[in-house]
Protein backbone atom coordinates (compact mmCIF):
# COMPACT_ATOMS: atom_id res chain seq x y z
CA UNK A 1 0.00 0.00 0.00
CA UNK A 2 2.67 2.22 0.49
CA UNK A 3 4.16 1.75 -2.65
CA UNK A 4 1.10 2.76 -4.19
CA UNK A 5 1.46 6.31 -2.34
CA UNK A 6 5.10 6.39 -3.42
CA UNK A 7 4.37 5.76 -7.16
CA UNK A 8 1.36 8.43 -7.08
CA UNK A 9 3.99 11.11 -5.02
CA UNK A 10 6.49 10.22 -7.91
CA UNK A 11 4.49 10.36 -10.61
CA UNK A 12 3.25 14.19 -9.37
CA UNK A 13 7.08 14.90 -9.08
CA UNK A 14 7.86 13.97 -12.23
CA UNK A 15 4.71 15.93 -13.46
CA UNK A 16 6.05 18.44 -12.18
CA UNK A 17 9.49 18.63 -13.22
CA UNK A 18 8.20 17.99 -16.85
CA UNK A 19 6.43 21.25 -16.91
CA UNK A 20 9.69 23.33 -15.16
CA UNK A 21 12.07 21.76 -17.59
CA UNK A 22 9.22 22.84 -20.66
CA UNK A 23 9.31 26.03 -19.17
CA UNK A 24 12.97 26.27 -18.42
CA UNK A 25 13.61 25.28 -21.94
CA UNK A 26 10.98 27.42 -24.07
CA UNK A 27 11.36 30.10 -22.28
CA UNK A 28 13.45 33.18 -24.60
CA UNK A 29 15.62 35.76 -22.58
CA UNK A 30 15.59 39.13 -23.28
CA UNK A 31 18.06 40.56 -25.45
CA UNK A 32 21.06 41.97 -23.62
CA UNK A 33 21.76 45.86 -24.21
CA UNK A 34 25.11 46.18 -26.59
CA UNK A 35 26.22 49.13 -24.02
CA UNK A 36 25.14 48.16 -20.84
CA UNK A 37 28.02 46.80 -18.55
CA UNK A 38 29.80 43.75 -19.37
CA UNK A 39 28.84 41.26 -16.61
CA UNK A 40 30.77 38.39 -16.43
CA UNK A 41 29.67 34.92 -17.28
CA UNK A 42 27.98 32.57 -14.41
CA UNK A 43 29.82 29.77 -13.80
CA UNK A 44 29.23 26.57 -14.91
CA UNK A 45 30.95 24.56 -12.57
CA UNK A 46 29.70 22.80 -9.41
CA UNK A 47 25.93 21.21 -8.84
CA UNK A 48 24.40 24.21 -10.84
CA UNK A 49 26.59 23.59 -13.58
CA UNK A 50 26.17 20.04 -14.04
CA UNK A 51 22.04 20.26 -13.31
CA UNK A 52 22.18 23.09 -16.70
CA UNK A 53 24.05 20.63 -18.36
CA UNK A 54 21.96 17.77 -17.49
CA UNK A 55 18.40 19.44 -17.10
CA UNK A 56 17.21 17.79 -20.79
CA UNK A 57 17.59 14.04 -18.88
CA UNK A 58 15.79 14.67 -15.78
CA UNK A 59 12.48 13.92 -17.45
CA UNK A 60 13.99 10.82 -18.89
CA UNK A 61 15.61 9.80 -15.67
CA UNK A 62 12.37 10.40 -14.18
CA UNK A 63 10.22 8.52 -16.27
CA UNK A 64 12.75 5.39 -16.15
CA UNK A 65 12.54 5.30 -12.54
CA UNK A 66 8.73 5.62 -12.33
CA UNK A 67 8.45 3.20 -14.85
CA UNK A 68 11.17 0.62 -12.85
CA UNK A 69 8.99 1.30 -9.38
CA UNK A 70 5.83 -0.17 -11.40
CA UNK A 71 7.69 -3.09 -12.63
CA UNK A 72 9.31 -4.08 -9.36
CA UNK A 73 5.86 -3.38 -7.73
CA UNK A 74 4.13 -5.77 -10.42
CA UNK A 75 6.81 -7.92 -9.91
CA UNK A 76 6.54 -8.51 -6.48
CA UNK A 77 2.73 -8.89 -6.15
CA UNK A 78 2.86 -12.00 -8.76
CA UNK A 79 5.92 -13.46 -7.37
CA UNK A 80 3.83 -13.83 -3.96
CA UNK A 81 0.48 -15.07 -5.39
CA UNK A 82 2.79 -17.41 -7.20
CA UNK A 83 4.42 -18.91 -3.71
CA UNK A 84 3.47 -22.21 -2.64
CA UNK A 85 2.20 -22.47 0.77
CA UNK A 86 1.79 -25.83 3.13
CA UNK A 87 -2.00 -26.33 4.03
CA UNK A 88 -3.48 -28.77 6.62
CA UNK A 89 -6.83 -29.49 6.32
CA UNK A 90 -7.80 -31.26 10.00
CA UNK A 91 -11.35 -33.25 10.63
CA UNK A 92 -12.36 -31.55 13.90
CA UNK A 93 -14.57 -34.88 14.74
CA UNK A 94 -12.20 -37.36 14.68
CA UNK A 95 -9.10 -35.19 14.37
CA UNK A 96 -7.45 -36.58 10.99
CA UNK A 97 -4.78 -34.37 9.27
CA UNK A 98 -4.46 -34.26 5.55
CA UNK A 99 -1.26 -32.14 4.28
CA UNK A 100 -1.30 -30.40 1.02
CA UNK A 101 0.76 -27.66 -0.98
CA UNK A 102 -1.21 -25.21 -2.70
CA UNK A 103 -0.35 -21.63 -4.77
CA UNK A 104 -1.15 -18.51 -2.75
CA UNK A 105 -3.92 -17.02 -5.58
CA UNK A 106 -5.30 -20.48 -5.46
CA UNK A 107 -6.39 -20.70 -1.77
CA UNK A 108 -10.21 -19.58 -1.24
CA UNK A 109 -12.41 -19.89 1.69
CA UNK A 110 -13.51 -23.41 1.85
CA UNK A 111 -11.63 -25.14 -1.22
CA UNK A 112 -8.26 -24.94 -2.77
CA UNK A 113 -6.25 -26.48 -5.15
CA UNK A 114 -3.20 -28.08 -4.97
CA UNK A 115 -0.09 -27.82 -6.77
CA UNK A 116 -0.75 -31.44 -8.68
CA UNK A 117 -4.31 -30.10 -9.63
CA UNK A 118 -6.57 -31.67 -7.27
CA UNK A 119 -9.55 -29.34 -6.27
CA UNK A 120 -10.01 -29.85 -2.61
CA UNK A 121 -13.56 -28.38 -0.84
CA UNK A 122 -13.55 -28.74 2.63
CA UNK A 123 -16.50 -29.71 4.37
CA UNK A 124 -18.49 -28.14 7.48
CA UNK A 125 -16.66 -30.15 10.38
CA UNK A 126 -12.53 -29.57 8.52
CA UNK A 127 -10.91 -26.45 9.40
CA UNK A 128 -7.84 -25.14 6.78
CA UNK A 129 -4.60 -24.42 8.51
CA UNK A 130 -2.14 -22.43 6.02
CA UNK A 131 1.65 -22.15 6.77
CA UNK A 132 4.24 -20.43 5.22
CA UNK A 133 7.18 -22.87 3.91
CA UNK A 134 10.51 -23.44 5.88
Amino acid sequence: MLSKFILTALLAFAAYLLGRYHVVRHFRPLPRDPHADAMPAPETGGAAGFARRHASRLPLIIAVAVISLALLSVYRSWHERERVLHVRVINTSNGQVVHYEARRKLIRMRSLQTTDGRQVTLADVERMEVDEPE
